[in-house]
């Protein structure tokens, strides 16, 4: 689906820093649910305000879930860090009503498309290193990959 595929450094550099990559993916779904209740201020979207809300419910599910792996954990809840990929999308919208519109959904799209990749590679590559965040990460692949289609 990607023209460009997740650089292969990114696993190694993931699972050496599990406890800030979970801090950061709390801070991503948190982020995730705000966006979605920011696409429906736009006019265009406002026959889609109900499946925009209930992305927005998924999402902050899945922060409290985040939330709540972070202190089983004892891994506290830290400071968000900006993705220079995301912000660079973002910085790609156009202004105007109709192209700001989609641009915002194009650039919600990718981003919930390469979480749902990246959820897939970590739960393959963690069940013998942590099972249970194994089974959390392919627990979201489906949601991820609906949000993305949405």
């Amino acid at each position: 689906m990607w023209r460009e595929p997740v650089p292969k450094t990114w696993m190694a550099k993931t699972l050496a820093r599990l406890p800030a990559v979970l801090v950061d993916h709390a801070h991503l779904e948190r982020k995730a649910a705000t966006s979605a209740l920011n696409l429906e201020k736009y006019h265009d979207l406002h026959s889609k305000v109900e499946v925009l809300n209930a992305i927005a419910i998924e999402e902050l599910q899945h922060f409290q879930i985040v939330l709540d792996l972070l202190k089983q954990r004892g891994i506290p809840f830290g400071q968000a860090h900006p993705s220079p990929w995301v912000s660079g999308l973002m910085r790609a919208v156009r202004n105007g009503t109709r192209p700001q519109v989609i641009d915002h959904l194009i650039c919600c799209a990718l981003i919930e498309g390469r979480s749902c990749e990246k959820f897939q590679m970590l739960a393959r590559a963690l069940p013998e290193r942590d099972a249970e965040l194994s089974r959390f990460y392919a627990s979201l692949v489906e949601s991820e990959g609906n949000h993305y289609a949405t």
